[in-house]
């Protein structure tokens, strides 16, 4: 039994997600198909999400040079004041903000 679906919560934009970016089984699949064809809301999200997914794939490509995460770190360091934790005083450094985006820094 399909459920009709009048508002769109988090659940279901997670499986529309899915279904847009062909990560659904074929039964799943045919399941959000149905909804789709059911709920006009539904359909209209999906689409937007699927235009504005075409309209970044069609922006330019960009190549930054191998320095520039590092110049962002150096400024970030450069104009960061000391915050202030329960009376403790620290810096962001270059290497604390690597540790806290995952590496993404440059070497």
């Amino acid at each position: 039994m399909i459920k009709k679906i009048t508002t769109i919560d988090l659940e279901c934009q997670q499986l529309l997600s899915a279904y847009l970016d062909g990560e659904l089984g074929v039964a799943e699949s045919a399941v959000v198909e149905a909804m789709l064809r059911d709920n006009s809301h539904s359909a209209e999200l999906v689409e937007s999400w699927r235009q504005n997914g075409d309209s970044l794939r069609a922006l330019p490509k960009s190549q930054l040079d191998a320095g520039f995460a590092q110049r962002v770190l150096q400024k970030i360091d450069q104009t960061v004041a000391p915050q202030s934790i329960s009376g403790v005083e620290s810096k962001t450094s270059g290497d604390a903000l690597a540790a806290r985006t995952g590496g993404l820094a440059v070497q």
